[in-house]
């Protein structure tokens, strides 16, 4: 589990829920939009899986974000 300041209790909170708002994710662990847009783009996170868009909005699987956290060199 990642830990920033201020952040703890709402990863916490955020992993109670299958999909977040990418806003909702960006608040919880610190990362940027443009990270995970880059990440999507690059197709370093695959669709559906920690990431998925809805319309116009995209939503993060904090599960497998932590999954793919832990995994990652």
């Amino acid at each position: 589990e990642i830990y920033h300041e201020g952040a703890h209790r709402i990863m916490d909170d955020i992993t109670k829920y299958e999909w977040v708002l990418l806003t909702r994710h960006c608040e919880a662990t610190g990362e940027t939009k443009d990270a995970v847009y880059a990440r999507r783009k690059t197709r370093t996170w695959t669709e559906g899986v920690q990431s998925k868009r809805v319309g116009k909005k995209i939503y993060v699987n904090p599960v497998e974000y932590n999954a793919w956290v832990k995994k990652s060199k």
